[in-house]
Parts: C-alpha cells; sequence; structure tokens
C-alpha cells in the first residue's frame, strides 16, 4: 500500500494524496478534489468531524447543509452518503438540522453525530434519523461553537447492564457563555437529566467560548482545554472520594478562625485568597457552632483528636460569646477584640463594652436573635456529649453555658433578656407571643420546637451530673409549654410553605433544633409526635431542597419511614455533597440566560420575580454557601471577593459518617 506524505498546495493549504503519484497526477487529482469542494460546499464550512469506523464517515457542516461522506475508498474518493438541509431562521427555509451549523462530532461506540447549532443540539442516529436536546430536555446553553468528546472510567448508574467500572462518554459543549457537559450513555444518547453547565470565573477565563480540544490530564479523565475570548483554561475532572474531600475542606477550615470564632473572609482584591481578612457579623454564635459540632462527630466518627481539639476551640469561640456579655444566661451576636477594626454584619442591634472579667476592651453586638440561641444550644450538646469526657473540666465549661442558658429562659418567662435588661427582639419563646401575636405566627411552630429543644438537652445533662433541682424547674417547664401551652401540636405545622412567606433561614431554625432534642432524648410517645411534624416539614418542604444537612438530620432522627424512603433520601444526600463547590469563594454567578431553568411563578417573601426556580440546581452552579439561603434561588451575584467556610459541608458529612449512613 503506498505511504501517505503531506505537502502543500500552490494557496498553502495542506492536502494528502498517494506519493507514488507523478507531480502531473498529484496536480491533476487536487484539482479535481478542488473542482468536487467548489461543487458540493456552495457554503463556507463551519465545521468538520470524522469517525474511523462504525461504519467510517466524516461529517461536514455549514450554515445551509450537513454532509455525510463515506472515506473507505480512498481521501480523494470520498462518497457523499447523504445531505441534509440546516433550517435557516431568517428566510423560514427549514431543513433536519435545526439551526445554522457551527459544531460536529462524533461519539465513536455508537456511531452517533452530534450537531451543535446556535439553537439546539441536534443528533443523527446511525439510521439517519435526526433529533435534539434543548431547554426543556436540560441543554443550559445554546449559541455552540464547539464540541468534544472525552471518556470517563467509571459507568454510569443509568448503564446497569456494563461491567462495574466500564467507561462512557461525555460531551462537552462550547457555547457563547460557558461550557456543557452531559454524560453519554451506551446508546449513544445524553442521560436523562446529567447536563452540567460550568460558567463564569469558577470555572473558566472569559465569557464566550471559541473552541475546545481533548488534552491528555494526569487524572483518570481526559481533560478539555478551552479556548475563550477571555485566554485559555483547561478543565479536568478528577476521581475523589468524600473523605478526600473532607480533607480539602477541613484545610480550608483552618483559614477560618477568629478568636475561635468562625469567619468568612473578606478579600482585598478579586479571587485573591492571600488577602483573607476576618471580621465580626451578626450570626457568629449560630455561624461558629456549625463547625463545632462538625468536628465533635467528626472526632466521634474517627477518633482523630485534631478534630477533638478543634471541636473545644470552636466551642471557646462560643463560650467567649456567652462570657463577653457579663451576665449569666445571655449570649452575643458577636464580639470584637481590642486592637480589632470595629464593624460586622448589617444589623442595627447596638454595640456594648463588655465589662466581664478577663475581657476589658472588648465590644459585642447585643439583641442576640432565636438564630444565636438555636446555635449554642447546638453546638453545646454536641460538643458535650462527644468531644468531652464525663467529670473533665471541659465539660464542666460546656454545661455551665448550656445550663445557664437554659435555667435562665424558664426564669424569664421563655424569653432572653438583653443587658439592657428587656427582651431581645427575636429572643421570644413565651406561649402569649408564639399562641396569640398574629405578627409571631410565622415562627410560632420554628420557636415552639426550638425551646423544647433547649429543655430537652438541658434536662439530660442536668440528669446525667444529678442536678435535681435544675431536672425539675425544666422538666415542669418543658411540661408547661408542651402540654398546657399546646407546643406539642404547635410543632406539627412548623415549616411554613407559602411561597410568598417561605423563609429558608427558618430550616435552618427548624432542623437544629430537631436533631438537639431528638439526638438527647430516648425514644417515646412525644418523641414520635415530634417526628410527625419533621415528616410532614419533610413532605411539604423540604424534601425537594436536595439539602445535605437537611437529609442527614432527617434520616439521622429516623424520619424515613421505609428503606425506599431512606434510600432515596441518602441519594439526594451524596448529591449534594458531590456537587458542593471546592472552591468556596463568591465567585460571580450568571444563570438568568439559562434555557433549562423554569421560574416559579409569583414573587418571594421579598417581593422578588423570576427569580426562584422548581428544580434545585447543584450548588456549584449557584451562589448558596450556607444551609440558611433559598436553594431555588438562581438570581445572578457575586463579586469574587470573599470565601465562605466550608463548615457548611463539613457538618452533614461528618453527621453522616458518625452516625453510619456512610461508610469511612
Amino acid at each position: 500500500m503506498p505511504s501517505l506524505t503531506s505537502t502543500r498546495t500552490p494557496d498553502g493549504s495542506p492536502t494528502l494524496f498517494p506519493s507514488s503519484l507523478g507531480e502531473e497526477q498529484r496536480s491533476a487529482s487536487y484539482q479535481h478534489a478542488l473542482s468536487n469542494a467548489h461543487r458540493i460546499f456552495s457554503h463556507p464550512v463551519a465545521a468538520l468531524a470524522a469517525r474511523e469506523s462504525n461504519p467510517p464517515q466524516v461529517a461536514v457542516g455549514s450554515s445551509e447543509r450537513l454532509w455525510i461522506f463515506s472515506p473507505a475508498d480512498a481521501p480523494l474518493n470520498a462518497t457523499l452518503i447523504r445531505s441534509e438541509w440546516a433550517t435557516d431562521p431568517v428566510s423560514k427555509k427549514g431543513g433536519a438540522v435545526d439551526d445554522a451549523i457551527a459544531a460536529l462530532a462524533y461519539e465513536t461506540r455508537s456511531g452517533i453525530l452530534f450537531i451543535g447549532t446556535a439553537s439546539a443540539l441536534n443528533i443523527r442516529a446511525l439510521d439517519g434519523t435526526i433529533g435534539r436536546r434543548v431547554g426543556a430536555d436540560g441543554l443550559p446553553c445554546a449559541n455552540m461553537s464547539s464540541l468534544s468528546i472525552t471518556a470517563h472510567p467509571l459507568a454510569m448508574a443509568s448503564d446497569a447492564d456494563q461491567p462495574k467500572g466500564a467507561p462512557h462518554a461525555q460531551l462537552w459543549i462550547g457555547c457563547d457563555r460557558g461550557v456543557a457537559l452531559v454524560d453519554i450513555d451506551r446508546t449513544g444518547q445524553p442521560a436523562h437529566h446529567s447536563f452540567r453547565y460550568l460558567n463564569g470565573p469558577r470555572w473558566h477565563s472569559g465569557a464566550r467560548v471559541t473552541d475546545m480540544a481533548t488534552v491528555t490530564s494526569t487524572s483518570a479523565v481526559p481533560a478539555v482545554s478551552v479556548l475563550t475570548d477571555g485566554g485559555v483554561t483547561i478543565l479536568h475532572q478528577e476521581l475523589w472520594t468524600l473523605t478526600e474531600k473532607a480533607a480539602h475542606y477541613e484545610r480550608i477550615l483552618t483559614r477560618h478562625h477568629r478568636h475561635h470564632m468562625a469567619s468568612d473572609c473578606q478579600l482585598a482584591s478579586f479571587g485573591s485568597l492571600e488577602s483573607c481578612r476576618m471580621g465580626a457579623g451578626d450570626n457568629d454564635g449560630l455561624f461558629t457552632a456549625i463547625p463545632a459540632v462538625a468536628e465533635a462527630l467528626r472526632y466521634g466518627a474517627t477518633g482523630d483528636p485534631a478534630a477533638k481539639a478543634l471541636a473545644f476551640g470552636f466551642f471557646e469561640g462560643l463560650e467567649t460569646l456567652y462570657n463577653v456579655t457579663g451576665k449569666a444566661g445571655l449570649v452575643a451576636r458577636c464580639a470584637i477584640a481590642p486592637g480589632d477594626p470595629r464593624g460586622g454584619g448589617t444589623s442595627s442591634s447596638p454595640w456594648h463594652n463588655s465589662s466581664a472579667p478577663g475581657y476589658a476592651g472588648w465590644v459585642f453586638k447585643g439583641d442576640a436573635s432565636s438564630d444565636e440561641v438555636t446555635g449554642h444550644m447546638f453546638g453545646y450538646q454536641s460538643v458535650r456529649q462527644i468531644a468531652t469526657e464525663r467529670g473533665s473540666a471541659e465539660r464542666a465549661r460546656v454545661e455551665r453555658c448550656q445550663l445557664d442558658l437554659a435555667r435562665n429562659l424558664v426564669w424569664n418567662g421563655f424569653k432572653l433578656i438583653d443587658v439592657t435588661m428587656k427582651p431581645t427582639t427575636w429572643g421570644h419563646w413565651d406561649a402569649s407571643t408564639l399562641n396569640d401575636d398574629r405578627d409571631w405566627s410565622d415562627g410560632r411552630g420554628i420557636n415552639s420546637m426550638q425551646i423544647l429543644a433547649f429543655l430537652a438537652s438541658a434536662n439530660a445533662t442536668a440528669t446525667e451530673i444529678g442536678d435535681m433541682a435544675t431536672v425539675k424547674l425544666l422538666t415542669d417547664g418543658y411540661a408547661q409549654l408542651a402540654h398546657i401551652a399546646d407546643y406539642a401540636s404547635n410543632v406539627l405545622n412548623a415549616k411554613i410553605v407559602s411561597q410568598c412567606d417561605d423563609n429558608f433561614s427558618d430550616d435552618e431554625l427548624l432542623m437544629l433544633p430537631v436533631y438537639t432534642h431528638l439526638a438527647a432524648s430516648p425514644p417515646n410517645a412525644f418523641t414520635d409526635r415530634l417526628k410527625a411534624g419533621l415528616r410532614r416539614s419533610w413532605d411539604v418542604a423540604l424534601a425537594e431542597e436536595r439539602s445535605a444537612a437537611w437529609g442527614a438530620i432527617f434520616l439521622a432522627a429516623g424520619g424515613a419511614r421505609s428503606e425506599a424512603e431512606h434510600a432515596s433520601v441518602l441519594a439526594d444526600v451524596l448529591w449534594s455533597l458531590r456537587n458542593w463547590p471546592l472552591d468556596m469563594r463568591t465567585w460571580p454567578v450568571t444563570n438568568s440566560h439559562r434555557l433549562d431553568l423554569v421560574y416559579r411563578r409569583g414573587a418571594d417573601r421579598f417581593g422578588v420575580v423570576h427569580n426562584r426556580v422548581y428544580r434545585v440546581l447543584p450548588a456549584n452552579e449557584r451562589r448558596q454557601h450556607r444551609w440558611n439561603t433559598d436553594p431555588f434561588d438562581v438570581s445572578d451575584g457575586g463579586d469574587g471577593m470573599g470565601e465562605s467556610t466550608p463548615d457548611t459541608w463539613l457538618l452533614p458529612y461528618w453527621m453522616a459518617r458518625y452516625h453510619g449512613l456512610l461508610a469511612g
């Protein structure tokens, strides 16, 4: 067989033909091919793709047509198998392909041809039929410029009949705003609900993708080089275990400690982690309790002494917020040490100079909310039970804070009394407020669950250490609220789900007390009633959020009513954990142009319309960095000027590990 050589034609373009031909024959062959090209391609060619087998084909696309050739004989004698018109949206002249062709790619295993246009992803099967995927099918973007096929080393769950570990294909789609990625099943079709969207500075430089190419990667998954109007980015997938992901977040957590309190980073310049600066916030108690519990659960699951030290270290941040007020049973929203920059949060809560021993020069923000007390009681319980030893000085410090706070709530008629000697704005758990004040109807069930959890967990501690006076106080207070004031019925319908009044901060203020109460209380008739309320909240609202945190708490609290429900909730927990972004910076995110989003009608609780969708997007395609934000909100935003704490992820992961929901 003659060898093939590459030469250049008179106009400088390369061509291939048998080297055994003489110069005249070569020139004649080239001219023949060139004249055929002019005859066939009446419009400039925009895309080209080739397939080696199944059977061998070459596809050529333009703004007007798609041509399919068989190159079986020789490169210069390729046979035209079929041509299809491409629809012209301007002139309304139709075609089997829905729009001008911009990109082509063959999937080798199935032989399917993917055709990228301005309107849709077209798919040509071996039998010649052409279908398409649009926004309603999950396609997030169009205006395509390029397509690339890579192989993923793991089998898809939907390919149940494939050998374990058998690879599957992935299709990368370059658009005018970002990159879409979809798994290709064994039939060559995009797998159901598997489109992903990588858009903005979290994923790539620039905005418009102009070309892509597969490149060799050090991981088991091929990488894709993406050329944009802002430069070149190499996107590569890595196969991580959740344990490895947890270790990654633990490393990030090390730069988010401020006087043992957890704090987000503010960055001095766009995306610059080297400029991390921490400051006080409005809910430092709540957001410090979350890593405290996460690390306590990590210690309980692994026995790692570093986790134990971190758990107690974050408790010391909670203890600072307790001690700085100088008032037993009162916590601060936040606290600032001498020499630290003033300011913190957005609330108008007043600042106070601390008069507590050992806190000279400290200032703290008063008017603590139910968020703060919820966080403190959540943190106290887990750190005490898991990360300290019975009879130790460390456990005694936790017990002092927990019992003082619970006792003072009972003594003060279930209100949180500030240093001003007046109740704080949101520190109300009394029956006259929750049962009779219309302005508090939103919090009736939520706050009822909170106070019952506070008293139950503190009562378990008082019982264990033999403080019978406190046991009687808390038992009587619990009975007064649960039965006389009928808080047991209040918690049955805790979650408010009306779109115009759905407060997602309340999800956190409900589920953390659920864990606090049910983790402290042995199963009994009353806890079964609490579970009924939990299940109602789950069914009407929480399940569709696909939250790893709420799913882990729901399962740990025994909320699942069947093995099938348990498996379904756990699958969503895993989905959430797997799709949380590795990079916790607050990168700008733009979703308003996406084709695949279906928006909920009506305004949210802030009167905003067209910002909430029906299907929760993966966390790394939106702006959620905490569990108290709306997971259905896909509005544009982010500035790249901050980094959130990673304990949002660590809490549900270590909770799932501690309670045996996930293996290590």
